[in-house]
This record gives C-alpha cells, structure tokens and sequence, in this order.
C-alpha cells in the first residue's frame, strides 16, 4: 500500500502527520510526505530523513491571500502523485480535494476557517475568506472520505460544506511512551500562543494575579507589544520533544481556555503526563474529555478552579487520573493509526501488487526534476 500525505510545516498537523506516517511505517505502509509552508528548521530536516518526502515553500490554505501559491501547489502535488504513484492520497488541507488525483482521497480537518471565525468573533467569516469557504467546500464534496477528530467538528464542516460522500469521526492520538507522570510540582502549565485569539491566553494573564501559584506558558512576547505580566507568570519559549515532556511530567494543573478547538491535541499530551485539566467551555473539548476535565468561561472561573484544585491534593490527582485513563482508552497513537489503516483499506481496491509491497521496506524512489523540491532519502 502506498500512501501520499499531504502536510504544513508548522502546527498540529505537521505533528499528526509525522506520528502518524511512523505508525503506518511500522505497519509496512510506503509512505511520500508533501511539507508546504514555513522553511523547514534542521530538527525536522532530521526527523524527515526517516521518510520519502518533498518540501516547497508555498503558503497555506489558512493563510491570507495564499492566491498563486494554491494554484502552483497543486501542480507541484500532481508532479509528486505521477511519480511516487499512490494508491491512496492523504489530505490535511481542506483545498486538494478537487484535483484529478484518480485514486481515493481522504481529506482530514484539522481546522475549519468559517468555524473559528465564529468561535473567536461569532460571526460570519469575512469576505475576504469567501473565496477560501467556495474551494474548501468543493474539496470536501469531491474527497471520497472527509475525516475529522471529533463528531461537533465533523457536523459543523457538514453544515457548511456538506453534504459529503463518505464521513467519520477519528480521534487523534499521541504516544503513550513519549509522555509520562513523575513527582508533581506545585505549577500550572499552558503550551499555547499568546498571538493566537483561540488560544484564549488573555484569560490566563487576567486571572493570573488573583492565582496563588506559579503559572509558565510555553511562548515568548515575540512581536507582541510589550506588556507587563504578573509577577507569577513565566514565559518559557516554546519547547517540544523531550522538552514538553519533562515540562508536563511535573506540572499539577494544565490549562488552555481555548475558543475554538477541533480536538485539542496539547491536552492529550497533559493528560497522558496525568495533568489536571482545565480547559474553554466548548463543545468539541466536552465532547473529547466528558468530567475527565474542568471547563472555563471566565476570570472568575478560572481562578476558582485553578486555585481550588491546588489547594485539594485529592481532587488535584483525581482529575489528573481521570484524564490519563481517558486518553489512554481513547487517544493514543497506536489507535488513531490503526483506525486509519483500516479506513484506508475500506477506500481502496488493494491490487495483489499492492499486498504484495504491503510488508516490505518503503522503497528509495527516484529524484524530481523539479529543483523546488528538497528529498529526504530520494
């Protein structure tokens, strides 16, 4: 079986991407990785080698006027496909549906452009992103598969796009050997952007006055205007890998009063390092966490929660318990990767070529002509 994947080079779904491609490795699929977006940094340079894939620098589909850059990166992705010859193509752009790929295509959600808009500002999206709702939902309906990690994301993408050939729901999932609980100390972590308004992250720095605990965020102020922060907040940078780890595995509380998720994937990291919970009062994150977590709207909210639970060491690791016990019947990567598998099977006539590759090692393939693309083990 071999399986082309389409990805950015920043965000969530460049690590479900990643995760995900490992997992079907191991399961013997060949898979090409198709990088778009920001330049490649050397840690991912690296950890691509491990993979057939191409990298290009064009814009993404969320981004403001990505205009000609749509455009060329469908023709860069249809020179992949002629080369590589997928059984299968993997979308995590909601854009590329439409092409003439002539093999099944499924396309995953990952965020949703309209939805945002109206978690963060209720209402509509603004005209300039029309243009972005018209291609989506053609890509959508023409997809043979939309996917997506929860059943409110799922159902909003089909008010707004629909109706759709073919849909399920899909958690995503993170590995349980990365993430792990050690000697819980008395801080409060978040591993969100302070420039991302669904983030929500202005709530954190308004309560964080009136917390009595440490709280460190995992961001900087970048090109944000200077500002003042309370004395018991601290920004760490961003960190991930082994970095993130330790920084969960010894964190109490974990918050992010997001407005818009699609499934909240830094949770699942919180949880399987047994974190307490507290997250945004939204549908999606109750829909994937239940009374495994505890939901904010505002300050005062907040700061009861987060302060209350700090102060009750029973309630603080029965939470934290219940969220690890959560993601790990319901959110680890081995399960999402399975359900993948199986989904890709469903999609596809498996030629007795393809059984027959389905155990063997991802061949090495040719160079592109093209001198935009930069191969890892071409």
């Amino acid at each position: 079986m071999r399986i082309l994947i389409n990805t950015s080079s920043s965000g969530n779904d460049y690590i479900f991407s990643i995760d995900l491609a490992k997992s079907l490795q191991n399961l013997g699929v060949e898979i090409f990785l198709a990088v778009t977006g920001v330049p490649l940094n050397d840690e991912q340079k690296t950890e691509l080698k491990q993979f057939d894939y191409a990298y290009a620098n064009y814009k993404q589909d969320w981004m403001e006027n990505p205009g000609t850059d749509l455009l060329e990166a469908g023709q860069w992705l249809m020179k992949i496909k002629t080369n590589f010859k997928p059984d299968l193509v993997h979308l995590n752009s909601m854009l590329f549906g439409i092409l003439p790929w002539n093999v099944p295509v499924v396309t995953v959600i990952h965020t949703c452009m309209v939805s945002r808009s109206k978690a963060i500002h209720n209402n509509h999206l603004p005209q300039k992103w029309e243009m972005y709702k018209q291609m989506a939902r053609a890509s959508l309906r023409a997809s043979d598969a939309v996917i997506a990690p929860t059943q409110s994301t799922l159902s909003a993408a089909e008010d707004i796009y629909g109706p759709f050939k073919n849909s399920r729901v899909i958690p995503q999932g993170r590995s349980a050997y990365i993430f792990r609980s050690s000697v819980k100390k008395k801080y409060i972590f978040c591993n969100g952007k302070l420039m991302d308004e669904a983030n929500n992250l202005e709530l954190i720095l308004n309560a964080a006055p009136e917390i009595d605990y440490p709280i460190y965020i995992a961001d900087s102020l970048g090109h944000m205007r200077k500002k003042s922060l309370a004395e018991n907040v601290f920004l760490t940078g961003p960190v991930k890998g082994k970095k993130l780890s330790d920084w969960m595995s010894s964190a109490s509380v974990y918050v992010l009063p997001s407005k818009y998720e699609t499934f909240g994937y830094s949770f699942v990291d919180a949880a399987l390092s047994k974190c307490a919970l507290i997250g945004g009062n939204i549908i999606s994150l109750r829909e994937t966490w239940g009374n495994s977590m505890l939901y904010v709207e505002n300050k005062n909210e907040l700061v009861k929660a987060v302060n209350r639970l700090m102060e009750n060491m029973d309630d603080l690791y029965l939470l934290g318990q219940k969220a690890y016990e959560t993601a790990l019947e319901n959110y680890t990567l081995i399960k999402m990767a399975r359900r993948y598998y199986q989904l890709y099977l469903q999609m596809m006539t498996v030629k007795p070529e393809a059984i027959s590759r389905l155990r063997k090692k991802s061949t090495v393939f040719r160079k592109f002509d093209n001198p935009q693309i930069k191969s890892g083990n071409l």
